[in-house]
């Protein structure tokens, strides 16, 4: 089963709260696959960068896929820079 998350404009300290409420209860809930839609994302920050690394390995643990979707250039620039690219699935 899964569920997707929208990202908003700015992931960053202001929305950081919302999100990662939103992807605990996706990690809590009975899903193989969380796909995280960054269609909207222009700008994302260290804080959220934390989130989905932590979704990441806590859906590995459960041999779950947690996938980034529509990812845009300027956030794959930073998921580049940090190394995060390689290990997130990102369609």
């Amino acid at each position: 089963m899964e569920t997707i998350i929208k990202g908003v404009k700015r992931l960053d300290s202001n929305t950081y709260a919302d999100f990662d409420k939103q992807v605990e209860e996706a990690l809590i809930g009975d899903y193989d696959r969380i796909v995280i839609d960054l269609a909207d994302t222009q700008y994302i920050s260290s804080i959220c960068l934390r989130v989905l690394l932590k979704g990441f390995k806590k859906m590995r643990a459960k041999n779950g896929e947690f996938v980034l979707r529509n990812v845009q250039p300027t956030v794959l620039e930073v998921l580049e820079i940090t190394g995060f690219a390689g290990g997130f699935i990102i369609e």
